[in-house]
Formats: C-alpha cells, structure tokens, sequence
C-alpha cells in the first residue's frame, strides 16, 4: 500500500511514497484543509496573577493600541514585555511581542528560563498569599 507523505517546511510538497506514482490529477491535496498550530503549551497558574498584576490582562487598549507600562511606557502587553531588554531578543526568535500570542509566547520563555524573576516589580500583587481564590477568580472573571 502506497502513501502519501506532506512534508512541511518553508513551502509544503507532496511526496509519493511507495509503488507507482499515480497520475498527477490523482495526486492533487486539498492543501487548504491542512493547518499548522503550534502545540498547545499550558500555562503555570502563575501566569494568570502575573497578567492580571503586570496590565490588568490587558494586551490592548480600547482604542487598539498595545497596551503600555503606566510606570514604564517601554513594557508592552499582556505580560509587560520590556522592548529595552527583549525587543531585539524576541525578534530574533521571530516573536511579535505586540501580539497577545507573541507576549504571550515570549513570556513562557522567559518563564522557562527565569522563573517569576523578569516580573519581580509586580510580585506584591501575584504573590501575595492574603489575597483568596475567590478574589482572583473574580479579577478573571471581570477581566479575562
């Protein structure tokens, strides 16, 4: 039995694998119903407090702006994103922190590497063990 294989890079083929190569209108893929996700991460429980504390969850403003540091103009996002110290950084890991996925995905890293080091300023908010579960699910809940 003959199967085809799609081969995803910077441009998607079709590569026959096996027996005889079938005439090309029967080799034809409907391409459009392939999609390519990035595999679902989930996030530590943390980072729920950390977004909530850092921008309210906020990644843009009413008027579709990125949302801005109050204290710092240069942290963007979500997760407060500071362009001084990772602009350059993400960009070369072709990350747009100016996405929700990308401020996102850029903090995870950052998580991965630093632990809650990178949002320390804001650990008075997220780490604080006075605050109960009932109060942070009301936050998420009026703000997620």
């Amino acid at each position: 039995m003959a199967t085809i294989i799609l081969v995803l890079s910077t441009s998607l083929s079709i590569k026959w694998v096996g027996g005889d190569s079938p005439a090309p209108e029967k080799l034809k893929a409907d391409l459009s119903i392939v999609t390519v996700q990035k595999p679902k991460v989930e996030l530590p429980s943390v980072f729920k407090k950390i977004a909530w504390c850092e921008s309210k969850n906020m990644q843009f403003n009413e008027d579709g702006s990125v949302h801005r540091g109050v204290q710092n103009p240069q942290d963007v996002g979500k997760y407060q994103i500071n362009e001084h110290y990772h602009l350059e950084a993400s960009r070369a890991l072709g990350i747009d922190i100016y996405t929700t996925e990308g401020n996102t995905e850029y903090a995870y890293r950052l998580y991965k590497a630093n632990g809650t080091r990178d949002w320390n300023w804001s650990k008075w908010c997220w780490d604080d063990q006075s605050v109960s579960a009932s109060t942070w699910e009301k936050r998420f809940k009026q703000n997620l």
